[in-house]
């Protein structure tokens, strides 16, 4: 993992203050993901220890050591239950704030470990085709189900129609024809990116509708094998957010 200077982890202190401890462990014994929610839950503590650590001590010593051995074993970790990946995003959010002052996750461990969990997610939750409409109606988060299978669909025709019209010369009428086809389409897209981001998935069936589109947002239309290519993280964030509530009402 890159090495950030002990000096960068400023707040972190803040981090573990804001955030309560991680309150699975009453579970963690019998869970296979017993010792990913231990070291999720001593990790605030790692934060908080680095941040008081004196200055005299050098930025490889003991604490900063500690500190990073519990980042890359949550890197490593590959959580097998939502008690699991609730851990690992209580984890990210300790992260996030450790800059104290912003929700953005850009720049902080919380954006690859948001990444992380909706591979997570999508694993868990086995295949990612959406629903059926018929399911997907009696639950409480049928409007952000089916916002999430409009989106894919709009995202696939886009992608169609510039993948079509990038086979073409620029100044081919065809060419032109199919662009502005595809930024009609813009406008709904964005619409619906916005919505998704700001409603919180409730269900399981939410948050693995979410989490495929998601997946289409990060990964260039579905892609995402290689991680995120759309520097725009926040509906990953907000996905994180959801699983950090444990996706119930």
């Amino acid at each position: 993992m890159t090495k950030l200077s002990r000096r960068g982890a400023f707040g972190a202190a803040l981090a573990a203050a804001a955030l309560p401890a991680v309150t699975l462990a009453a579970s963690a014994e019998a869970s296979p993901d017993a010792e990913l929610i231990r070291i999720c839950a001593e990790h605030p503590a790692k934060l908080a220890a680095l941040h008081a650590a004196p200055d005299s001590e050098p930025d490889d010593g003991p604490t900063w050591q500690a500190y990073e051995r519990s980042c890359e074993a949550i890197n490593a970790a590959v959580p097998q239950t939502l008690a699991g990946m609730i851990a690992k995003a209580q984890a990210a959010k300790v992260e996030q704030l450790g800059i104290g002052y912003t929700t953005n996750p850009e720049g902080t461990l919380a954006a690859p470990w948001s990444w992380d969990l909706l591979h997570d997610l999508l694993r868990l939750a086995g295949a990612v085709a959406f629903p059926p409409a018929a399911v997907a109606a009696l639950a409480p988060d049928a409007r952000l189900i089916a916002d999430c299978s409009r989106y894919a669909e709009l995202e696939a025709e886009s992608c169609r129609l510039l993948n079509t019209a990038g086979k073409m010369r620029d100044r081919d009428p065809r060419c032109v024809a199919l662009r502005k086809q595809a930024n009609l389409l813009d406008d709904e897209i964005a619409e619906l990116h916005e919505r998704i981001t700001y409603t919180r998935a409730r269900t399981p069936a939410g948050l693995r509708a979410k989490a495929r589109a998601v997946s289409l947002d990060m990964g260039d239309n579905g892609a995402a094998s290689a991680g995120p290519m759309n520097s725009d993280d926040h509906m990953a964030w907000s996905l994180l957010q959801d699983v950090l509530r444990g996706g119930v009402a």
